[in-house]
């Protein structure tokens, strides 16, 4: 049994074969995506409590979003208006001020974004200039996204020399700045 069953659509798939199904169906069950086919036989296999009609529609179940970055979703507004502001604004803020939490309150944003627009397996670089000196942050991100139901390709790799760089830690309300070097980076983002 299935909560919701599009029905009778043009499915374009997102599998590696690339198929199109002409008379094809999604069948959706607990907010997932539990099977993609025929109509007749998703009809007999998925009975659902509603059926929408997808004729002359399509259906695309899945999309793959290839390019994000984590961090963009809680403060995309901000410098908008200033352009040349943006990019050194965001990568200062990244890498001082902001919390574990904000890591994972921003994936539970970007994640329901993305799902908003069909989007169920995204790709995040760890912010603007990756964030890479503790995997608290990708793993917060990543955590948040799972909570959602959206998958997440988290990638984080050093920021651009010269090394090493500064970064902060804000741990109880209280900053902690420290050098890191580019293979703590590296080390960094092999743990997350």
């Amino acid at each position: 049994m299935s909560d919701l069953l599009l029905a009778h659509g043009t499915v374009i798939t997102m599998n590696p074969e690339r198929a199109i199904i002409e008379d094809g169906a999604v069948a959706v069950a607990e907010g997932r995506i539990v099977a993609v086919g025929p109509t007749d036989e998703l009809l007999s296999a998925y009975p659902a409590h509603e059926t929408i009609d997808c004729r002359g529609k399509v259906v695309l179940p899945g999309l793959i979003d290839t390019h994000g970055h984590a961090g963009h979703s809680l403060i995309k507004t901000i410098a908008a208006d200033i352009p040349s502001w943006w990019m050194p604004l965001m990568t200062r803020m990244y890498k001082h001020f902001t919390t574990d939490d904000y890591w994972y309150a921003d994936g539970l944003l970007s994640a329901v974004e993305r799902l908003k627009f069909g989007v169920t397996c995204g790709m995040s670089v760890m912010g603007s200039q990756p964030r890479s000196d503790d995997p608290i942050f990708a793993s917060n991100h990543a955590r948040a996204y799972a909570e959602v139901g959206v998958r997440e390709v988290v990638a984080v790799g050093p920021c651009a020399p010269p090394w090493p760089h500064r970064f902060s830690r804000w741990i109880d309300g209280v900053r902690h700045e420290r050098a890191v070097s580019l293979d703590e980076a590296f080390a960094g983002a092999e743990a997350a």
